[in-house]
């Protein structure tokens, strides 16, 4: 017999190999006759298992195939075509006139230009809620011209965000509502020095509470006219500063609008405390706006004066 291991030479009947220590298994007397011989050592990984090293071929079993002959056909399976049905809808096209190209990139104004839409709503909704609000408040109504001038700031912000969401030539809409919000503080110091004359305070109170909100706005309307007037132009200075002024005025008034509403809380105020509460949210919405504008003057394109 020789080891199954090795292949070598060892006495009948060993049950280890005296050359490589391997245990040998016992064959039934029954299985040896019907199977062929192993004749030297088991082949190697990687050499063929169809043939052995000494006798030859070995005998076909049931788990082998013979090789299929060299001009047998070849079988490809059949490539079905993806099913489409008949009345499905065209793949829509994606409309890229409102793209604008700048530094190389594609950017998008439209969708900030929405924003500043969808913002507007909510901020007219916020006014609606505070002129109910002032009904019942006694020690305060609105005052019409802050009424009118509040609703035709938002108009005008509104008409500025639909008209700009492609072009920029009518930017010079979005000015307008910065013109009639300083006019409105302006209104309003005139009406609070009224009530608290400076003779019996001895300083201005109207331009002490709304002094600097009104030079904010007038700084505002200047620099937004400055970036109106960069839109045809490379440099993009005044919108990056617009940018800077609109989120320094979200930040102060968001203040205001913190310590205001803490006052009521402490006073059991409530709806003094809701009123305050939408005049903030009324102001915050505005500056965002804004926001959105300076940022569509960052990344829209030079575009061509107008004629």
């Amino acid at each position: 017999m020789y080891c199954m291991h090795c292949g070598k030479e060892l006495p009948d009947g060993a049950k280890y190999c005296i050359y490589c220590g391997g245990e040998q298994m016992m064959i039934p007397e029954q299985l040896r006759h019907t199977q062929t011989p192993v004749t030297g050592p088991l082949p190697m990984e990687g050499e063929r298992r169809d043939q052995d090293p000494v006798t030859g071929p070995l005998p076909m079993t049931g788990e082998q195939h013979a090789p299929a002959p060299v001009d047998a056909p070849v079988f490809v399976p059949e490539k079905k075509e993806t099913y489409v049905p008949k009345y499905a809808p065209k793949p829509m096209e994606e409309d890229m006139s409102h793209v604008v190209f700048r530094g190389g990139y594609e950017r998008s104004v439209e969708k900030l230009m929405n924003i500043g839409v969808e913002l507007s709503g909510i901020a007219i909704l916020f006014l609606f809620i505070r002129l109910i609000l002032s009904a019942f408040i006694r020690s305060y109504t609105m005052a019409r011209s802050d009424i009118y001038l509040s609703f035709l700031a938002l108009a005008f912000l509104l008409a500025a965000c639909v008209v700009n969401t492609q072009s920029g030539k009518r930017l010079w809409l979005g000015a307008i509502p910065l013109i009639l919000t300083a006019i409105d503080y302006f209104l309003m110091i005139r009406e609070v020095n009224e009530i608290n004359p400076k003779e019996d305070f001895g300083y201005d109170v109207g331009w002490s509470k709304y002094g600097i909100s009104l030079i904010l706005f007038v700084v505002y309307f200047a620099v937004y006219l400055w970036m109106t007037y960069q839109r045809t132009k490379d440099n993009r200075a005044g919108a990056v500063v617009l940018a800077v002024i609109s989120m320094a005025a979200l930040v102060l008034f968001m203040v205001q609008t913190t310590n205001m509403v803490s006052e009521d809380i402490k006073d059991e105020s409530n709806v003094e405390i809701w009123y305050d509460m939408f005049t903030g949210l009324h102001i915050i919405c505005f500056h965002i706006i804004y926001f959105c504008f300076a940022l569509r003057g960052i990344l829209a394109k030079k575009e061509e004066p107008e004629t």
